[in-house]
């Protein structure tokens, strides 16, 4: 259990941080703030329904495993960044 909270600590410090500081600082010239904030938002969904089917992945509410609700939240949270990025990209390059 440890080593999995090690493990989402390290990769909220290591993929979140410089998208945060750099939203922070509305900088980046590569990657808009409104995207990074949209990966920040994604990646805290991710690493908080990962602890919970860590923590709780065995539990059901109603009949329902939380392990099944979990993965779809995983799974719809990931389809719809990539719609969202998708849709963003192309409003971008169809207005320059």
């Amino acid at each position: 259990m440890v080593e999995i909270a090690m493990l989402l600590v390290f990769y909220g410090i290591a993929l979140g941080g410089g998208h945060l500081y750099l939203a922070l600082r509305n900088e980046g010239s590569d990657v808009p703030p409104s995207a990074r904030w949209r990966y920040l938002a994604v990646l805290i969904i991710l690493l908080v329904a990962r602890a919970a089917l860590a923590v709780n992945g065995e539990q059901t509410i109603a009949t329902i495993e939380l392990r099944t609700i979990g993965r779809a939240v995983i799974g719809v949270t990931i389809v719809g960044y990539v719609l969202t990025e998708a849709v963003d990209g192309y409003r971008t390059v169809r207005s320059s």
